[in-house]
C-alpha cells in the first residue's frame, strides 16, 4: 500500500477497551536474532528503530493482504508531524514500511491499524555524531615503539566506524595525529606500559598529560595514545587491550595477532568499545549502568552481559541497546503533542534506564 492510501485518520483506536484482546501486526523482518543495526524488539513492549536525519530504514511485517492497513496520523504528504515540525516520513508499500528520518527527535510513534490488529514503532531520528580522534604515536624508548602504521590507523578507525555509524549514527574522525617520544615523555617506558594502581608507578599520566583538545559542538575528543603493549593492573585478571578514563584518554596497544600482522579488524572493535565508555560517561560519572547488566558474581556498572553485545567484557558482538544507543547519541524528546497512545504503551524515558 502506498503512502496515498496510508491516509490520516482521526480516533483511529481511540476505544482502548476495545484493543486489549487484540493482537499486534507481527514484524517479520527484522528476526530478533538476526536484526540490523538500530533495532530493537522487548516483547512486551513495542519495537523500536533508529533512522539517520535523511536515511531511510525499512521494516517488513506480516500483512495480512486480504485488508487495508491504515498508518494513524500522516499528513497528506506522508509525514508524521506536529505543530509544523515534521519528525519523519512513513509510507507502507505492500508489507514493506518505510521510513525515513527528518528532525533529530526520539520517541516518534507510528502507529498501524489493520482490521483486528495494531502496532506501533517507536522512532528515533539521530542527527550525526562527530567524535574527533587525536593520535599520538608513543614511542616507549630509543628503539620501541608502537607498530601501528598510519595507514592501518585508518583502517581501524573505518572498522569501528562500521559498527557505531549505522547503529547510532556516531562518526569517528581522525582530527590530528602527534610523535610522542621518550625524551619528551621524560622517561623510557619499557616494553608494556604501567597503569598500576600505585600513583608512583602509574605510567598513564606520564602519557596523558599530553592530550589535547579541539573546539567541537557537540561531538567531543578523544585523545588516542597508541603504545606498543599495555600491562595490566594489580587488581585485575586479563592484560587490556585498551582503556579509556572519565577524561576521554585511551591507551591503545597494538593489536597483534598471535605475534603477526596488525589486526585492524579487532582493534576497530576495540576502539568503538572504549568511544561507548566515553560517550556513556558524558552524565553519569564514572558510567552509566547498562540495561542488560547482569554479569554473574558481580556488579559491573561498564558493560552488559550478552555475548552479542558490543559492550561486553570479554566478547566480539557488535550489538548497542537502545537504551546504549539513546545514551550515547541522544536525540530530544518530540514532545508530547503526538503521544497520545491508543495502545495503552506508554514511551519510555530511555535516558533515566
Amino acid at each position: 500500500m502506498t503512502g496515498s492510501n496510508s491516509i490520516q485518520k482521526t480516533n483511529l483506536l481511540s476505544a482502548n477497551s476495545s484493543l486489549l484482546n487484540v493482537s499486534r501486526i507481527p514484524v517479520i523482518d527484522p528476526h530478533p536474532l538476526s536484526a540490523p543495526p538500530g533495532y530493537e524488539y522487548r516483547w512486551p513492549e513495542w519495537p523500536w528503530i533508529m533512522v539517520p536525519v535523511g536515511k531511510t530504514r525499512i521494516l517488513h511485517l506480516g500483512i495480512d493482504g486480504k485488508s487495508p492497513v491504515t498508518i494513524d496520523r500522516l499528513t497528506a504528504n506522508g509525514e508524521v508531524a506536529s505543530l509544523g515540525l515534521s519528525f519523519c516520513k512513513a509510507s507502507l508499500n505492500g508489507s514493506a514500511l518505510s521510513i525515513t528520518g527528518m528532525l533529530n527527535k526520539r520517541n516518534i510513534p507510528i502507529d498501524l491499524y489493520q482490521p483486528g490488529r495494531q502496532l506501533r514503532i517507536w522512532v528515533t531520528v539521530k542527527a550525526k555524531r562527530d567524535v574527533q580522534i587525536i593520535a599520538h604515536y608513543v614511542e616507549h624508548g630509543p628503539l620501541l615503539k608502537t607498530k601501528i602504521t598510519r595507514e592501518q590507523l585508518r583502517e581501524v578507525i573505518k572498522n569501528a566506524n562500521s559498527i557505531l555509524n549505522p547503529q547510532a549514527n556516531v562518526n569517528l574522525v581522525l582530527a590530528r595525529e602527534t610523535a610522542l617520544s621518550y625524551k619528551r615523555i621524560g622517561k623510557r617506558l619499557g616494553f608494556s606500559v604501567d597503569q598500576s594502581s600505585n600513583d608512583k608507578k602509574d605510567e598513564r599520566a606520564l602519557l596523558t598529560k599530553y592530550a589535547q583538545e579541539i573546539p567541537t559542538a557537540r561531538g567531543g575528543v578523544v585523545n588516542l595514545f597508541l603504545v606498543r603493549s599495555l600491562k595490566k593492573r594489580e587488581d585485575k585478571k586479563d592484560n587490556p587491550l585498551a582503556n579509556m578514563d572519565e577524561n576521554w584518554c585511551c591507551v591503545f596497544e597494538d593489536h597483534l595477532h598471535m605475534g603477526g600482522p596488525y589486526d585492524t579488524k579487532m582493534a576497530g572493535h576495540s576502539l568503538a568499545h572504549e568511544v561507548v565508555h566515553a560517550l556513556m560517561a558524558v552524565h553519569i560519572n564514572p558510567f552509566q549502568p547498562y540495561i542488560d547488566n547482569n554479569l554473574p558474581g558481580k556488579i559491573d556498572h561498564a558493560h552488559t552481559s550478552g555475548n552479542h553485545s558490543l559492550m561486553h567484557p570479554a566478547g566480539l558482538g557488535t550489538r548497542l541497546s537502545r537504551a546504549e544507543i539513546e545514551r550515547i547519541n541522544p536525540s530530544p524528546p518530540m514532545g508530547n503533542s503526538l503521544m497520545s497512545n491508543p495502545f495503552n504503551a506508554p514511551a519510555p524515558d530511555l535516558h533515566q534506564v
